[in-house]
């Protein structure tokens, strides 16, 4: 399943770091069917991944992690993505290559 998968990715990544290299570290996640494709997790997905992610680094000390989404985040989805209880920003990708994808970011998260 993608949680325990995720689980494993994030056991892996951390797992040969001591706490002074953590200090600063942001995890993003995406998923691997969004990459490239324009199509973003719903928001109740997204908090479910990174709501384990959150667990597991709560339960090694490293809660602090700032932990991003970044699944094909723009305008009609960053507000509901970033206000997602685990997800404390996001990652963008493509729609951060013109301005009118930044405006769309901004205003939907100026809305909020």
């Amino acid at each position: 399943d993608c949680a325990s998968f995720v689980s494993s990715q994030v056991r892996g990544a951390l797992a040969d770091l001591s706490g002074e290299q953590v200090a600063n570290l942001v995890v993003a996640y995406e998923p691997i069917w969004a990459i490239g494709t324009g199509i973003s997790a719903s928001p109740e997905q997204a908090q479910e991944v990174h709501a384990t992610m959150r667990e597991q680094l709560r339960n090694t000390g490293l809660d602090t992690i700032s932990l991003l989404y970044g699944g094909s985040v723009k305008g009609d989805t960053i507000a509901q993505q970033v206000a997602q209880q685990d997800i404390n920003g996001a990652l963008v990708g493509g729609a951060s290559l013109t301005v009118e994808g930044w405006q769309a970011m901004l205003q939907a998260i100026d809305k909020t």
